[in-house]
């Protein structure tokens, strides 16, 4: 696969991370859903589609949308020794456990359908 750094099929398997070094996984991820690797790794025989699920932490699912949309994750906001969202000149904040659905299209174009969704979390009360 495409998808450098610490790799164990699926799961994230180093420490902790600065947010430089996430900004470099987050990267690596946008490449990655946009490969066309993924595509045929993750194809659903007949229906010309692909799909993937990925279970991430709220700060890279930040940088991994910026990654994805082309937003600069400004390094000159990062504050040594954390990795923290806050004082950010552009957050995506999504509560824990929400879910989402993005298309990443095969010329690489990024289409979200929703970000941050919790109605399954009320169903299972």
């Amino acid at each position: 696969s495409n998808l450098t750094g610490p790799r164990n099929p699926g799961w994230y398997t180093g420490g902790w991370e600065t947010d430089a070094e996430a900004r470099l996984r987050a990267e690596s991820l946008a490449a990655w859903l946009r490969s066309a690797e993924l595509r045929q790794e993750c194809a659903n025989a007949g229906s010309g589609a692909s799909w993937a699920v990925l279970v991430i932490h709220g700060h890279l699912i930040d940088m991994l949308l910026k990654a994805l949309l082309g937003i600069e994750d400004k390094a000159s906001q990062d504050l040594p020794g954390t990795n923290t969202m806050a004082g950010r000149e552009l957050v995506f904040f999504t509560p824990n456990s929400a879910t989402a659905h993005l298309s990443v299209r095969s010329d690489g174009g990024v289409a979200i359908h929703y970000l941050g969704a919790t109605a399954h979390l009320k169903a299972a009360l």
